[in-house]
């Protein structure tokens, strides 16, 4: 079943917070944000519920697993307000893996158009 919801204005807000670009304070104008030990696990658990309504229409409560040796997200884990769920496993993670320098190198296809990407209004 596909479902959509307006809460797409809201979605680069949750992915900030997720790669730390923004401050925790900030996410807890949308979430209640509950931290917990991980006990004999090597993680961290963080649990966010929803404070707005609109965001409470769409997701039950979002629980991240931190992992406590590389600080970085293991598991994402989303209950919906209906029920379904999604579970975001990160595996083989690997934390400062020298890359070489073309793994960064855009290859476009030949007769390819490339727009310019601007943020804000066209």
């Amino acid at each position: 079943k596909l479902k959509t919801a307006r809460v797409a204005r809201l979605r680069h807000r949750v992915f900030n917070f997720l790669v730390a670009t923004e401050p925790l304070e900030k996410l807890t104008t949308h979430f209640q944000v509950e931290f917990r030990e991980g006990g004999s696990r090597p993680t961290w658990t963080l649990v966010l519920i929803p404070m707005t309504r609109l965001i409470r229409k769409t997701i039950a409560q979002v629980t991240v697993q931190i992992d406590k040796a590389t600080a970085l997200p293991s598991e994402l884990f989303i209950e919906e307000a209906d029920g379904d769920s999604t579970r975001i496993r990160f595996t083989a993670v690997a934390v400062n893996k020298d890359l070489p320098a073309d793994a960064f190198r855009l290859q476009v296809p030949p007769g390819t158009f490339v727009e310019p990407y601007t943020t804000g209004n066209r």
